[in-house]
């Protein structure tokens, strides 16, 4: 309990000196843009990410048998952190002189190539898992017992 207490004070103690500070140098840190940032990336999580997150788990929980939605969701959750760095280059496409060709390419049909190869290889993980689990099945149905080592002779 004291741990928790001393941690949690130490905490406190760094968020208002941060506070401080960002009101501080308000020239520099813009605490009303800040505020505004904050407020939108809660609502945006709040309302937007949380109840699609929501839907699309249920949706895959009727969709799906528990083994192969494993790989759904693995799938999914790669599609989307690969998507979450991919969406502001694809935004920003074009706004940047050519000298810049990293913002010339076409990070859309990246985008789109990444996710079909991140489900390619669920797919085939999915497939060897269950192919690993047929042949398991397969030997343990096959296992026979010790042959007795009695003998009369």
């Amino acid at each position: 309990m004291r741990t928790r207490l001393a941690l949690g004070t130490v905490g406190v103690t760094l968020l208002l000196f941060g506070v401080f500070r960002i009101f501080q140098n308000s020239d520099r840190t813009n605490p009303r843009g800040l505020a505004r940032w904050l407020i939108a990336a809660v609502v945006i999580h709040d309302g937007i990410l949380v109840p699609t997150t929501m839907a699309v788990g249920f949706v895959l929980t009727h969709l799906f048998r528990p083994r192969m939605r494993r790989y759904v969701q693995g799938a999914l959750v790669a599609s989307g952190l690969i998507a979450i760095i991919a969406v502001p280059l694809i935004d920003r496409r074009g706004s940047q002189p050519a000298v810049k060709a990293l913002e010339q390419q076409n990070y859309g049909l990246h985008l789109g190539i990444l996710v079909v190869l991140v489900f390619g290889v669920a797919g085939l993980a999915y497939t060897a898992q269950v192919v690993l689990d047929r042949r398991q099945a397969v030997n343990a149905t096959n296992v026979r017992p010790p042959a007795a080592h009695d003998s009369d002779t």
